[in-house]
């Protein structure tokens, strides 16, 4: 043995990393094995061609299922992950199985990522009927992970019932998770007036229910104020395609007051909107634009690294450093190279 190995535990190695089928781990998956799910979606994090191979013949085996997707999002310090951990498991306690995609702010500078939502679902997150997945938003734009679609997919493939994604934020970018739900839930806090003011209109018109998450104690009649002002502004917001005026909710995360209130209204939400053609017409529409951005996607990877794509990049950028000339001119250019080699 080498002598500077002898005081490391030789039972604590890196587990080698297991080789499944893309077979194996559909059985898995749709058997509930939450190993295997973990395993699937970080193939959908994953960019290497071996790795989207695995997960695209994982899911040819996907078939519509009767699930809820739900977005929260709010401003920072409303109670996201709170709220998910204690009425998730209300539902998880009562027989239902949901998957959390709780989406963290990822770095600009290193990349990284804190994906500390877990530790504020301490109940959830153990639950056998839940599975909480941690997820850094990368560079995608609205604080949703370029592999949420593709996960989405894999936890119903997995049987859960609600899928849940907690994102990072409220911003205008943040639109991009509304192409991906049912409905769409903003979180805020008593006393939101400034936190309101900062909400892109478009964002609160993409509402389906507002939660004034903390009423409770002392903030308790704050909260019933700021849930009156939010009634007040239905007015100004226009109606989505459902045609279903957004409602307003008190709850608290910390004593599950009106727990009960806000399980209900869900349930009316998809209750009233199962009873039309628009749920399913909805995620219809999501797929397309899903389709539109793959297809996008690969045009964009397929003709970026040609030679002809490099030298007219490379020649913009020293026209626009040694002469000033304008970036705006780079589109005329770049189409007249892809005119010719297309």
């Amino acid at each position: 043995m080498n002598p500077t190995n002898k005081n490391i535990n030789p039972n604590f190695r890196k587990k080698s990393k297991q080789n499944f089928s893309a077979a194996e781990l559909l059985e898995q998956i749709q058997s509930g094995n939450k190993k295997s799910l973990s395993l699937a979606l970080s193939l959908a994090e994953s960019s290497r061609p071996e790795d989207r191979k695995t997960l695209n013949e994982i899911l040819l085996g996907y078939k519509k299922v009767p699930s809820k997707r739900i977005a929260i999002t709010g401003p920072p310090g409303a109670g996201k992950s709170t709220l998910i951990n204690s009425w998730g498991s209300y539902l998880a306690d009562r027989g239902s199985k949901l998957a959390i995609l709780s989406v963290d702010p990822s770095s600009p500078e290193s990349g990284g990522s804190i994906l500390g939502d877990k530790t504020r679902m301490d109940t959830l997150s153990v639950h056998p009927n839940a599975f909480v997945r941690p997820t850094a938003s990368g560079k995608e734009a609205g604080g949703v992970a370029a592999s949420t679609l593709e996960s989405i997919l894999l936890c119903e493939l997995a049987g859960y019932d609600y899928i849940i994604i907690e994102t990072v934020g409220v911003g205008q970018s943040e639109l991009t998770v509304a192409e991906m739900v049912d409905l769409y839930i903003l979180v805020v806090q008593p006393g939101a007036g400034d936190d309101l003011q900062g909400i892109k209109r478009g964002i609160m018109e993409l509402a389906d229910l507002f939660v004034v998450n903390k009423a409770d104690g002392d903030q308790l009649p704050l909260a019933k104020q700021s849930a009156k002002d939010l009634l007040a502004s239905r007015s100004l917001i226009h109606t989505k395609d459902h045609g279903r005026q957004s409602r307003v909710q008190l709850y608290s995360s910390v004593t599950s007051e009106h727990i009960v209130q806000l399980d209900n209204e869900i349930n009316t939400y998809f209750s009233e909107l199962q009873s039309t053609d628009y749920l399913a017409n909805n995620r219809e529409k999501q797929m397309i634009r899903w389709i539109e951005k793959q297809v996008d996607k690969a045009i964009l990877e397929t003709t970026r690294n040609r030679t002809e794509i490099e030298k007219a990049r490379s020649e913009m950028i020293r026209n626009f450093v040694d002469q000033g000339q304008l970036p705006i001119m780079a589109q005329k250019k770049i189409k007249e190279v892809m005119d010719k080699i297309i």
